[in-house]
């Protein structure tokens, strides 16, 4: 029997979860939601589904894929939680820790799969990390350094709504505890406001920070929307540092590019290389663990709870930016989380 599955919110990645659920033969696609009818009417011809409303698709689906803008997160995923579907919330799992908390309450008080979509979870390129650190490969870790920059444009296509801590960091904030088995427990941080500011959006463009974690080692993490719109990708790394050995992944997706006379760009093989018309990668792998759990009734892929955590740790990091970055130097002290 088909499982059927909406999607809520149909930009950009939520066209890539349309796609790749209505190519698994044991799923049928649901309505497709999404502010913009026309936009909406477009990816369900394409993937060969309806549209409708949100109340459509609770009332239609068994699953939701919620893909909107990230402060309407909580009102969708509560509606399909009290509803009795099994939820997909893209990450950040919500705008607020308050609201991912409402979140992750009412998703312990339901029996469905509630999962956070944190993709690079299921990047074979950050497995094989932990793999090396479960196995005792590196011995204990001592230090993790981890480097996310995008271009600028990345920013501009949201008017600079959210800061790279949160737009960027909830990736290796998941990431350095999922990986590492641990938990960020003080933090410091320094901003700098950059070209952005310049062009008169209200957003720090980078962060830096400095991380005490709950196994006595160190993370550092730099974010920002700080490269120009000619670099042909991203900038992303992680170092691990333990007793016995390093690991180490370059994940910055530029191995494959594609140049002409005027211009070129990197060609992603990894989070969702697009083959014959089908999202796979990364993408592809988490979303089909979060079917194969609903079908099974196993434990969700990644726990709203997991997400709470990524949103927390990031608006602590907003307080340490406000606080001018005195957090863990001096007064005011040390911030616990």
């Amino acid at each position: 029997m088909s499982l059927v599955a909406s999607v809520v919110g149909t930009g950009k990645i939520g066209e890539k979860h349309a796609k790749i659920l209505s190519a698994m033969p044991t799923v049928e696609l649901g309505p497709l939601v999404d502010v913009d009818r026309d936009r909406a009417n477009e990816v369900a011809t394409r993937v060969g589904t309806t549209t409708g409303s949100v109340a459509d698709a609770v009332s239609a689906a068994d699953c939701l894929f919620v893909c909107t803008p990230d402060d309407q997160h909580t009102e969708i995923a509560l509606r399909a939680i009290e509803g009795g579907l099994h939820t997909f919330v893209e990450k950040p799992l919500a705008a607020t820790a308050a609201e991912t908390e409402r979140l992750t309450a009412a998703a312990r008080e339901s029996d469905a799969i509630h999962t956070v979509g944190h993709v690079l979870r299921f990047d074979p390129r950050y497995r094989s990390i932990r793999d090396a650190v479960r196995t005792g490969e590196i011995g204990t870790v001592v230090s993790v350094t981890m480097e996310r920059l995008v271009k600028r444009s990345r920013a501009r296509r949201t008017g600079g709504e959210s800061p790279p801590w949160m737009r960027l960091g909830v990736h290796d904030f998941d990431l350095v505890e999922w990986l590492f088995d641990t938990e960020i427990v003080r933090l410091a941080a320094a901003e700098a406001a950059g070209a952005l500011a310049t062009e008169g959006y209200d957003i720090d463009e980078s962060v830096s920070l400095l991380a005490k974690l709950s196994d006595e080692g160190t993370a550092t993490f730099t974010l920002g929307f700080s490269l120009p719109d000619g670099h042909p990708g991203s900038i992303v790394r992680t170092v691990a540092t333990g007793t016995d050995g390093t690991v180490s992944v370059d994940a910055s997706g530029t191995e494959v590019q594609r140049w002409n006379e005027d211009s070129g760009s990197a060609v992603d093989t990894h989070l969702w290389p697009d083959i014959s018309g089908v999202p796979r990668g990364a993408l592809e792998r988490q979303d089909h663990e979060f079917i194969r759990a609903i079908r099974s009734n196993t434990s969700a892929p990644v726990p709203f709870a997991d997400g709470h955590r990524a949103v927390r740790i990031a608006e602590t990091v907003g307080d340490a930016v406000d606080s001018r970055g005195h957090i863990g130097v001096g007064d005011p002290g040390p911030r616990d989380l």
